[in-house]
């Protein structure tokens, strides 16, 4: 949801606004769902730069059905 509002966030942003404190459990997590096909980062050859990670149009589906949802309740 984080991205939906903050496209080519690094990891670091992304894990400052969730709440993770940890730096390694903010990677496995981006790598989990960059697995999953719902993020991509647009610097993945550059070495030494931040990630800057978006959503995938999986992911931005997955965003609009939890806005849909939470919407509903």
């Amino acid at each position: 949801m984080y991205l939906a509002n903050h496209v080519e966030a690094s990891n670091r942003d992304i894990a400052a606004a969730i709440g993770i404190s940890d730096d390694g459990q903010a990677s496995r997590l981006l790598a989990r769902m960059e697995e999953l096909g719902l993020i991509r980062n647009r610097n993945p050859y550059n070495h030494g730069a931040p990630n800057a990670w978006q959503l995938t149009a999986d992911g931005r589906r997955l965003v609009r059905a939890l806005e849909s949802v939470a919407g509903a309740i």
